[in-house]
């Protein structure tokens, strides 16, 4: 294991010389919070409602209601256990990249604040955009397959 030791020229703690540097460890973090919280906030109610749902999910992009659903709890669900895993992490982070894409450019009319704000969907499209680049990181089923 390497020690860490104090930079020189006392910057030491504006250097935060202290936290590893591990960034595939910050894509796992990455990885576990968005997919975990998508699935408790978003898919999982989803996907509890389907009876609800399925025929009269918003049709944003004019594929129709029920394809619309599927897809959408597909990602949300399926694909957020996943991007937890690390398995098949740049397909299904490009899905729910452009999901939040659409979500936030179309349902919440691009707006952050406000009635309807869509920050949200903002702010995970722009880690599924981060996770779609990088891929999966070390700590992975993508990268023990391969894939990544």
């Amino acid at each position: 294991m390497k020690t860490f030791y104090p930079p020189h020229g006392g910057r030491k703690l504006l250097g935060l010389w202290f936290v590893p540097h591990n960034p595939d460890l910050g894509l796992l973090v990455l990885r576990v919070s968005f997919g975990a919280l998508m699935i408790a906030i978003h898919g999982w109610e989803k996907l509890m409602t389907a009876s609800k749902q399925f025929h009269t999910f918003p049709d944003l992009i004019h594929i129709s209601s029920e394809l619309s659903y599927v897809l959408v709890v597909w990602f949300e669900v399926v694909g957020a256990v996943f991007i937890i895993l690390g398995l098949l992490t740049r397909l299904h982070a490009a899905g729910l990249a452009f999901t939040m894409f659409i979500a936030w450019w179309l349902w919440h009319d691009m707006r952050f604040t406000g009635v309807n704000a869509g920050e949200m969907a903002f702010a995970y499209m722009c880690g599924y955009v981060l996770l779609l680049l990088t891929g999966a990181g070390r700590y992975s089923l993508d990268r023990k397959l391969g894939i990544g």
